[in-house]
């Protein structure tokens, strides 16, 4: 709660209003904020105040992810230091992957095993089906090639 609120501070500089709640109930302690949309200085909205030329989001959220990152560096806590090369998983399909329950992770190891023994793109298709995956392929539109394991169907 002390380094949500440190964040919050650095972020909303005590000119908007935020509530904080933290729960437990999983593996990772887990912090929520809501804050104010009026900024109670100068009665502003917080997109009108942050929107200058650029997407008031990408602002917004870019310099939220740096002040948060900045404040585990200084408690000495873990910073994921380059994002942008993440898988893009939200939480649930990263838990799914972790236990080993995700489709997605299922189906990505199956084909790496497909690939394993194929020779080339025609013998990799063939022997799919072999493996439990499910093609749909046409061949006029190399782009549009779907995979699915059987047992999801």
């Amino acid at each position: 709660m002390r380094l949500g609120q440190e964040i919050c501070e650095q972020f909303l500089k005590g000119e908007y209003q935020y509530i904080m709640t933290c729960h437990i109930d999983k593996n990772h302690t887990h912090l929520h904020v809501v804050f104010n949309n009026t900024n109670c200085i100068d009665g502003r909205t917080f997109e009108t105040h942050e929107n200058r030329r650029t997407t008031k989001q990408d602002r917004s959220f870019q310099k939220l992810m740096n002040i948060t990152d900045e404040v585990c560096r200084q408690h000495h806590l873990f910073v994921i230091e380059h994002p942008e090369m993440g898988k893009g998983k939200n939480h649930w399909e990263w838990d799914m992957s972790r236990q080993g329950l995700s489709w997605k992770a299922k189906l990505k190891f199956t084909i790496d095993q497909v690939i394993k023994v194929s020779e080339n793109s025609e013998d990799f298709l063939a022997k799919c089906a072999d493996f439990g995956v499910l093609v749909e392929y046409n061949p006029d539109h190399k782009v549009d090639l779907k995979f699915m394991l059987a047992e999801q169907k």
